[in-house]
């Protein structure tokens, strides 16, 4: 490998996060000219953790953690061993930074490019388009219908039909609409609470946060690196997922009951 490591500090950990932005292109001749067309589709991060070994047991670990993201799977073998190779020297590089540290984070940001033919890249962009289209149409239904209680079915469907043809759309069937009509109608359609911010701090979790954070008291699981905790008012630590669900059900700290500060949320 090139690469030599006789230390080894065996209390050390690596969080590493890879994310993988696939790049789809298509060419084509256009008017004598060459036409490129390009669209970034950004997927989920990739977290895996390894202990700190001679250099040869980090490539083996990388590389097999490496296999197993999907994104990566059509990889040649060479570009896997370019990405592991990479890593692997930075993380020697710098071992000097982190040596005495006990939990080390480190992000790797991979671009795949993928070919496609004109027609498929036309598809593609099409769907982009239309999910664009539909989120646009549904949050202009939630703010032109507010609060629904009170309000008749009729008034109902108009609102929505109003909302769905101020952003330009004339076309569309009523099924789309009665559909709406009893989403807004569910009993909780706009009773989600959320922590006011102001009051309580959301973090994510590194390194020193390890030592210090207990197991989360509603779900009685430990604290992930990398993931999200929340300390409330009270200066209580959970995480931030467990503690959004407790408050839907209970506005109290699950450990001292006090009334924790939050605010509607209308869904």
């Amino acid at each position: 490998m090139g690469l030599t490591y006789e230390e080894t500090v065996t209390y050390a950990q690596f969080m590493v996060v890879v994310q993988v932005d696939v790049v789809y292109k298509s060419e084509q001749e256009w008017g004598g000219k060459k036409l490129v067309r390009s669209l970034l589709v950004s997927g989920d991060n990739d977290c895996f953790r390894l202990s700190c070994f001679p250099t040869q047991v980090i490539k083996d670990v990388l590389a097999f953690e490496i296999d197993r993201i999907s994104p990566l799977a059509k990889l040649t073998s060479g570009d896997k061993t370019s990405i592991v190779l990479g890593l692997v020297a930075c993380l020697v590089k710098q071992r000097k930074t982190w040596s005495k540290k006990r939990w080390i984070p480190r992000k790797v940001r991979v671009e795949k490019t993928v070919m496609v033919p004109p027609v498929d890249m036309e598809v593609m962009l099409e769907e982009v388009k239309d999910k664009k289209l539909h989120k646009t149409i549904d949050i202009n239904i939630v703010k032109m219908v507010g609060f629904p209680l009170g309000k008749s079915d009729d008034l109902l469907r108009k609102t929505i039909r109003d909302a769905i043809r101020e952003v330009g759309q004339t076309q569309f069937p009523d099924s789309y609409v009665e559909s709406w009509v009893r989403l807004v109608k569910r009993p909780n359609y706009y009773s989600r609470l959320i922590l006011e911010k102001d009051c309580h701090k959301c973090v994510k979790v590194l390194g020193p946060d390890m030592d210090m954070f207990d197991t989360c008291c509603i779900c009685q699981e430990g604290f992930f690196l990398g993931g999200y905790a929340t300390i409330t008012s009270c200066s209580h630590v959970f995480h931030s997922s467990c503690i959004t669900y407790w408050i839907n059900k209970s506005t109290k700290c699950p450990l001292c009951r006090v009334q924790l500060e939050v605010y509607t949320l209308m869904i």
